[in-house]
């Protein structure tokens, strides 16, 4: 699986208070990953991609890129 399309866009825009915002973003394999900051999902798709794609070639910079370019604001859902 291309690095490039290992994640696609959550197409979901939350409104609400700052503090109530969680960073997404979607797998192609079905897992949406959440955190509230970019740094953080960052870690959490340079994990996901590793251990559930076999991504070891996949860099810490280039996951805060694609979290920069397809990462998408949502409300928080507890």
């Amino acid at each position: 699986m291309a690095l490039c399309s290992c994640v696609q866009v959550l197409a979901r825009l939350g409104k609400g208070k700052e503090e109530d915002k969680v960073r997404t973003m979607e797998c192609p394999c079905g897992i949406v990953l959440e955190a509230r900051s970019d740094e953080e999902l960052a870690r959490e798709v340079l994990t996901h991609a590793r251990e559930e794609h076999d991504a070891s070639d996949l860099t810490e910079e280039r996951a805060r890129e694609m979290v920069a370019s397809h990462a998408q604001g949502t409300e928080d859902a507890s």
